[in-house]
């Protein structure tokens, strides 16, 4: 039985693509079912292949999802636009610059890794797994971004301790 469909975003910078069985590419092919999106800025990239792999958006479009007779959710295509608000890349909001900055980081890990054995599906998991430190803190900045986490969840609490102790 397959996978479930999961959000797999990345940033491929096409004007230095990787060398390949010695060859060095001069065009990329986005191949079907893949949506791609040309960005102002390697910044703008990273934001938001951070904000497409976090596991919340993941689950937020879960419930909108078609769903096939074999396997779950399916077919992601506009789904993360349409059920999470997305913001324009803004260079000067900290939320974007750490979800940026986690987005280059998990890509150097990536890069490193050998992922010439095994199917997508392996690659995908080695991939995530190698990244899972990174991915869990981008999570969390994004669900506070959506408002799935509230920003100030642990002043609240915090506040709640002090007044039981006066």
């Amino acid at each position: 039985m397959e996978q479930p469909v999961v959000i797999s975003a990345c940033v491929v910078d096409t004007h230095n693509l990787l060398i390949i069985n010695g060859v060095q590419p001069k065009a990329f092919v986005v191949d079907h079912k893949t949506y791609w999106y040309r960005s102002s800025s390697k910044e703008e990239a990273h934001f938001l292949a951070a904000v497409l792999n976090a596991p919340c958006v993941d689950n937020a479009i879960k419930a909108y999802q078609t769903r096939g007779i074999y396997v779950g959710p399916r077919d992601i295509h506009r789904r993360p636009f349409e059920v999470c608000a997305i913001p324009q890349y803004d260079p000067n909001n900290p939320q974007h610059q750490q979800l940026t900055a986690l987005s280059q980081a998990a890509q150097t890990v990536v890069a490193k890794l050998d992922l010439s054995e095994g199917g997508v599906v392996a690659v995908r998991k080695r991939a995530r797994e190698a990244t899972h430190i990174y991915i869990q803190q981008i999570d969390e900045i994004a669900g506070h971004m959506f408002g799935f986490i509230p920003t100030n969840s642990t002043q609240q609490e915090d506040e709640s301790m002090e007044e039981e102790a006066i």
